[in-house]
């Protein structure tokens, strides 16, 4: 989950200016939204041209580059590690019921008895 709010970047091209747009996917791709709104291109496209800018010029990219960030942390080495500390830090000193050995599982009013 952090990895798809991790900062992106994208440059968008909007009346000859590039710009760069960082921060999480979605509030990229409302800033360069809103700017592409807001400029003398958009005032010269039909809805389909300003759909067509907005998903290939700003939403892919934006896309692509939060699937990259899912991807880095998907291949990271100490997923594991990390899962467990945030786990850890989630239950704190306390232990996942029924996963600790020591608290009996009742089945059909019978208690069942350990391996």
């Amino acid at each position: 989950m952090d990895a798809a709010n991790s900062p992106v970047t994208i440059k968008v091209k909007i009346d000859g200016k590039k710009t760069t747009y960082t921060g999480t996917a979605d509030n990229v791709m409302v800033d360069a939204t809103k700017a592409f709104n807001n400029s003398q291109a958009a005032t010269g496209m039909d809805a389909a041209q300003k759909s067509d800018f907005i998903n290939n010029k700003i939403g892919m990219p934006a896309l692509k580059a939060m699937s990259k960030n899912i991807k880095a942390a998907e291949n990271s080495q100490n997923k594991e590690a990390d899962a467990n500390v945030r786990a850890s830090n989630a239950l704190g000193d306390g232990t996942i019921k029924y996963n600790n050995g020591s608290t009996d599982i009742i089945f059909n009013s019978k208690k069942l008895k350990a391996k």
